[in-house]
């Protein structure tokens, strides 16, 4: 009899800790993807960005670092020490993001590159033309 609880008991531990563990992975996955950062306040302030402001938070985010001043002038100093070039004539606006192109000179070649800004969690991915 007090084999068959110790199974019982090993059985319902085992249990509760894969339990545990799926909720804890699922979790993590959940917030990975960001949708603990998703908020109708983030998709008003991406709508309401201008044009510059896009590339700023884009040029922020590719350079890993916060630009904090004048836009115009500090920012296109950054492009041109980063050898980055915006494509202005191609930015794209849509209800829930942002799709900016870019180009970027590596190893002495130019390569294109996209910044998209998704609109209800303000985080910036990157994507690179493969095409040409």
């Amino acid at each position: 009899m007090n084999i068959k609880k110790t199974v019982l008991y090993t059985l319902l531990a085992l249990f509760a800790v894969v339990s545990f563990i799926i909720v804890f992975i699922f979790i993590i996955a959940f917030y990975r993807v960001g949708e603990f950062d998703k908020s109708p306040e983030n998709l008003m302030t991406c709508q309401s960005y201008s044009y510059q402001e896009a590339k700023k938070t884009v040029l922020a985010a590719y350079l890993k670092k916060g630009i904090t001043s004048n836009y115009p002038e500090h920012a296109k100093q950054l492009e041109n020490d980063n050898g980055i070039k915006f494509d202005d004539g191609n930015i794209q606006k849509s209800l829930n993001n942002w799709l900016i192109p870019f180009s970027t000179i590596s190893e002495g070649k130019p390569e294109k590159r996209f910044g998209i800004i998704d609109c209800e969690t303000l985080h910036v991915e990157f994507s690179t033309d493969t095409s040409s």
